[in-house]
């Protein structure tokens, strides 16, 4: 993860990535072909088919912005850290336990 610059994940289907959350982390920005509404509001990459074409045109739409992804990965990061998402998980547990 270091090691890359943007990370590409060319998914059909998910629900969560960890593998996202570990882009976040390191600051990476995202090419997407899944969550449109996540990357979108976060403003962390771009949402794009999997289509060949389209998606070589988001690679090089998330390079030429590069810096700006990464200015926003920086505001939303801490949400989506990990020890701040397993804080959140825990008490979700604990209002499902309570009912």
């Amino acid at each position: 993860m270091r090691k890359t610059d943007i990370l590409l994940l060319p998914y059909l289907l998910i629900s969560n990535s960890g593998v996202l959350l570990d882009g976040i982390k390191y600051c990476r920005p995202v090419v997407s072909t899944v969550l449109p509404q996540d990357i979108a509001e976060f403003k962390i990459g771009v949402y794009t088919t999997p289509e060949g074409k389209s998606f070589a045109e988001a690679i090089i739409t998330v390079n030429n912005s590069y810096e700006d992804f990464q200015e926003n990965i920086k505001l939303v990061q801490p949400r989506f850290l990990w020890k701040n998402v397993i804080l959140q998980i825990l008490e979700n547990y604990r209002k499902i336990a309570e009912e």
